[in-house]
């Protein structure tokens, strides 16, 4: 344990005089979730928040940093996406089905009726 730096997030615990001291952790307080609607209102409008909420909320957050890295950066972009452009970003296939279907709801969507399904 290094004596000269300690955590800030513990406090000492001192239970009686003449035994020594320990530190207890304080862990840090849980995230608050965001929907991908009061992201898209904290930045402005329809952005790489939105698209980041979006696959959070279909439980593909992983794939964020690929969609962003290859420019969907905006929702009204992702929903012109193709399938075949879901596996060009590595997609597994199955996830690749699960977000297409969704797409189709999105408005603008590519071959959708944004809202309507298949």
């Amino acid at each position: 344990m290094d004596a000269y730096k300690t955590p800030r997030d513990t406090r000492s615990v001192v239970s009686t005089p003449g035994r020594s001291t320990r530190k207890i952790r304080t862990p840090p307080p849980p995230p608050t979730p965001v929907s991908a609607t009061k992201q898209r209102e904290a930045v402005g409008g329809d952005g790489e928040w939105a698209v980041v909420g979006w696959l959070g909320e279909l439980g593909l957050g992983q794939y964020a940093p690929a969609f962003l890295e290859h420019g969907w950066d905006s929702l009204e972009a992702v929903a012109a996406m193709g399938e075949d452009d879901l596996l060009i970003m590595g997609v597994k296939a199955g996830h690749a089905r699960k977000i297409f279907r969704r797409l189709s709801m999105l408005p603008g969507a590519k071959g959708g009726k944004g809202g309507g399904g298949e």
